[in-house]
């Protein structure tokens, strides 16, 4: 499945994302930063589709969503980040 293909899947599904860095406050007891995201079974589903579709994908590289560009209909108001999943590694044939 492409990632494309995922996306047709979940349009108009209603499912939102909330993707935000957590608060330094929320973690001062510890020196790492985390990113956080939340989202109904469903959502967590779709991201996860999403990953395996770049995953899997060795056409595609990558894939953009962001709560203020491509894919924002998957994203809560309160989303601060969006997601560029990208797909590296020797999957790809090397140029001659």
């Amino acid at each position: 499945m492409r990632s494309d293909d995922v996306v047709r899947n979940y349009a108009g599904s209603g499912i939102k994302l909330t993707i935000r860095k957590v608060p330094s406050e929320e973690n001062a007891r510890n020196e790492n930063e985390y990113v956080l995201i939340e989202g109904s079974q469903l959502s967590l589903r779709f991201l996860a589709e999403m990953l395996l579709a770049v995953a899997e994908d060795v056409d595609d590289d990558g894939r953009q969503l962001h709560p203020r560009g491509p894919g924002s209909d998957f994203f809560s108001q309160e989303s601060e980040l969006g997601l560029y999943l990208y797909l590296t590694g020797s999957h790809r044939p090397q140029p001659r």
